[in-house]
């Protein structure tokens, strides 16, 4: 049952998916995420269908910001030759984060990426909330008239 769920958000959803998830990336994954999300939300117009996936992309897109920061740091320490001595594991990735932090901005465009996708996510929250409650409030107020 779940995978037919899942089938069937992947198809509502086949054009996010084929603008989120890179060639190297697993779409299923980005589909489960998606269902999660979705049975979360509930989304109940179209509205709320298109702000549910924006919150997904975004999720998405900061997850990978994460995974990218970590590759990064991994490698750094992996190719790390500093001086010689024995260094405590931290010391090793202090250090070499401090030189591929000023070999390049790459650490400070993924923090403003992973800022800027926590942000998108929540205004599209925030969004779908407020339309929500602008619904549920015409409605009350229909009623008593």
């Amino acid at each position: 049952m779940q995978e037919l769920i899942q089938h069937a958000i992947a198809a509502r959803y086949e054009d996010l998916v084929e603008s989120v998830v890179l060639e190297s990336e697993m779409s299923e994954n980005f589909v489960s995420q998606l269902t999660r999300i979705e049975a979360e939300l509930q989304p109940r117009t179209c509205l709320e269908e298109i702000l549910v996936g924006d919150i997904a992309a975004n999720q998405w897109r900061r997850t990978r910001t994460r995974q990218m920061e970590k590759a990064l740091m991994d490698y750094e320490i992996d190719n790390f030759e500093g001086p010689p001595g024995e260094l405590q594991p931290v010391t090793i990735a202090v250090l070499a984060c401090r030189w591929a932090a000023g070999q390049s901005g790459i650490f400070d465009l993924l923090g403003r990426s992973e800022t800027r996708y926590a942000r998108n996510m929540a205004a599209s929250l925030r969004l779908l909330l407020q339309l929500r409650a602008a619904r549920l409030t015409d409605k009350i107020e229909r009623k008593d008239l």
